[in-house]
């Protein structure tokens, strides 16, 4: 497939780790047009799964769409951060609870239109109870529910959040709830 060519790149503003570009691109077929770009750091999303099968989610405010979302612990990576640390660090902070036992499950592009974020997916096993230190806007309340209970709450359609959608549809999907 042909891909557009970039001829001018332009930032538009930054803020944290993201930033929004204005890009001229030449399409395929000769013509020219601006595209918008949000550059994302990358992010991380959790499946935190104990050893009884159960699972970990958070119910989170989201200030964005103003509601509470069904969810598994996700976060931004920092500067330099690797996305295993960046799990690490998000599972503890978010919800009190350590792992011992990681495994990548691959990407997800959340947003491909319109923003180049990666994020990376994990399995979170062997974990450990601890304190939570969550940021002081993020209002969070862990919940555990067995794989079937989850399945119920996306079937009555109060599991909106893609990453977490997508990611235990490829957790299950390997067998690993």
């Amino acid at each position: 497939m042909t891909r557009f060519q970039v001829l001018s790149r332009r930032p538009i503003h930054s803020w944290g780790g993201f930033a929004l570009i204005l890009e001229t691109v030449r399409l395929p077929d000769g013509s020219e047009v601006d595209k918008h770009r949000l550059c994302h750091p990358g992010a991380v999303v959790i499946l935190p799964r104990f050893a009884d099968g159960s699972l970990l989610l958070l119910r989170q405010y989201r200030h964005a769409i103003g509601a509470d979302l069904l969810e598994f612990p996700a976060g931004t990576l920092g500067p330099g951060e690797p996305p295993e640390a960046a799990a690490g660090r998000e599972l503890t902070e978010e919800t009190g609870w350590t792992a011992s036992q990681w495994t990548e499950l691959g990407q997800l592009h959340p947003a491909p239109g319109f923003c180049n974020e990666i994020q990376t997916c994990f399995l979170a096993q062997s974990l450990s109870a601890g304190e939570p230190a969550p940021e002081a806007d993020e209002l969070i309340v862990t919940l555990r529910m067995q794989p079937a209970e989850f399945e119920a709450e996306i079937a009555a359609g109060r599991v909106t959040d893609n990453k977490t959608l997508a990611l235990y549809l490829r957790a299950r999907t390997l067998g690993l709830v």
